[in-house]
């Protein structure tokens, strides 16, 4: 976990990354809106949380946030 939050922490201010019923991330910063930056910060996560968390659950970006919820199959 904090190999993710150290990779995450390169793209922006990490304010949540929590695992318990569901895995969270929530980042402030800048530039959020570019796809590319996007793509990488869901790919460090799905990454790391992806097998127990297979199921997005939801995923929003603007261009001065990214909160991602992933949740595991037999919720």
């Amino acid at each position: 976990m904090n190999e993710l939050k150290l990779e995450l922490s390169k793209f922006g201010l990490l304010q949540i990354c929590k695992e318990g019923f569901v895995f969270t991330v929530l980042m402030t910063g800048k530039g959020f809106s570019s796809w590319t930056r996007t793509m990488d910060i869901q790919k460090l996560i799905t990454d790391y949380a992806g097998e127990k968390y297979p199921i997005v659950e939801c995923l929003r970006n603007d261009d001065d946030f990214f909160c991602i919820v992933l949740k595991p199959k037999s919720i």
